[in-house]
């Protein structure tokens, strides 16, 4: 895709997002511009089966590692965004979980 084109396709997918703090970014590797639209520690995809989102407990920018990517696609992006978050609220709810427990067996609690 050539830079122009992959704006135009972040700038489309951008007038779809709800909510707030979402922006465009388009990069170039392997040669072809591709696009996103990020917000605070969530990132959305166009892919050619819908919509992929991310989620990083750092905040956005080419290269951040990605610790928790829901790898299906949606027809809306906003679904893509929340079923990513969703994912990402499950793992961390369980590592709290075993996190107090392995502070308990420890002799330490959580507030």
């Amino acid at each position: 895709m050539a830079q122009a084109e992959a704006l135009k396709a972040g700038k489309a997918l951008l007038s779809k997002m709800k909510g707030r703090g979402w922006k465009v970014e388009v990069w170039k590797n392997g040669g072809y511009y591709h696009c996103a639209v990020r917000a605070p520690h969530v990132a959305v995809y166009p892919g050619g089966k819908g919509y992929f989102a991310m989620v990083s407990p750092e905040a956005f920018a080419c290269g951040t590692p990605v610790e928790w990517h829901d790898d299906r696609y949606y027809r809306d992006p906003n679904v893509a965004a929340r079923r990513a978050v969703e994912k990402a609220r499950k793992i961390v709810g369980g590592h709290v979980k075993a996190i107090r427990k392995a502070l308990e067996a420890v002799g330490e609690f959580w507030p």
